[in-house]
């Protein structure tokens, strides 16, 4: 059974523990929105006996997936149920997503795949207060660095991007931090025992000076004072080998599916 669900509570929690990833983002965004906002909404996914076995959400017209295994019937369900969602990319579990991406009604859309990283609250951080950092700088200048840094970034709309980055601001989902204007990284959303790191980015010249460790560290020391665990999701293995150096272990493999020939 999938139900809607208007507001964060123990039960989305649980369900978005079991892929924190993707887990973290849907339940920050229904604890900053009430599910009050239209381009805000969670579901939460049972099985037979009425567990929770899953939680999705969907941002714009993104989805996030946090789920487990999945009993044959209610993975069909699932299937049933985002035949009728609007949506355009799906992300979650990789195992899953690869399961969705064979359905008949996905099979034209095209997969992308990487590894998510987890960190534990609470173990040793090395020393890297070397850099000047600066907490919630101008959003334009963040915007700047992640379209000299990032090739999506390329052709994105500031507006567009700014406003988002505001709303997560204005209603306390997250924190914003960079170093000298050449770097940054973002807390972009919270749950109770998790933080998601995202944006991390520095400068093509900069690069190798020890920027982004610095960054990340900062966000994993904010994200342990608040008693919370961190997450992110990683591409490439130079990004791996920081994230390792900072006491991040590889946890679940995570795809997106992008869904081909959408249309409202």
């Amino acid at each position: 059974m999938i139900y809607f669900l208007e507001d964060a509570n123990k039960t989305l929690e649980t369900a978005c523990g079991l892929f924190p990833a993707s887990g973290t983002q849907i339940y920050g965004y229904a604890a900053r929105y009430d599910g009050m906002f239209p381009f805000c909404t969670s579901w939460i996914v049972q099985d037979e006996s009425g567990r929770a076995v899953g939680a999705l959400g969907r941002f714009h017209m993104s989805l996030r997936l946090s789920c487990g295994m999945l009993s044959e019937k209610v993975f069909l369900e699932l299937l049933e149920f985002l035949s009728f969602l609007q949506w355009d990319t799906l992300e979650g579990p990789a195992d899953i997503i690869q399961q969705v991406a064979e359905y008949k009604d996905f099979s034209q859309g095209s997969l992308r795949f990487g590894k998510t990283m987890e960190r534990m609250s609470g173990g040793e951080l090395p020393a890297l207060d070397c850099f000047p950092i600066q907490e919630n700088p101008p959003l334009r200048e963040l915007f700047a660095i992640l379209r000299d840094c990032t090739q999506e970034f390329l052709n994105a709309d500031e507006m567009e991007w700014r406003r988002d980055a505001s709303h997560l601001l204005r209603h306390e989902g997250g924190v914003y931090a960079a170093i000298e204007g050449k770097a940054l990284a973002g807390i972009t959303a919270l749950s109770p025992q998790w933080g998601f790191i995202s944006q991390v980015a520095t400068l093509p010249e900069e690069r190798g000076r020890g920027f982004a460790s610095a960054l990340i560290n900062w966000c994993v020391r904010f994200l342990s004072n608040t008693g919370r665990n961190a997450v992110l999701i990683c591409c490439n293995s130079q990004a791996e080998r920081i994230y390792q150096k900072l006491g991040f272990i590889e946890g679940r493999k995570f795809g997106i599916l992008y869904r081909a020939g959408f249309a409202l």
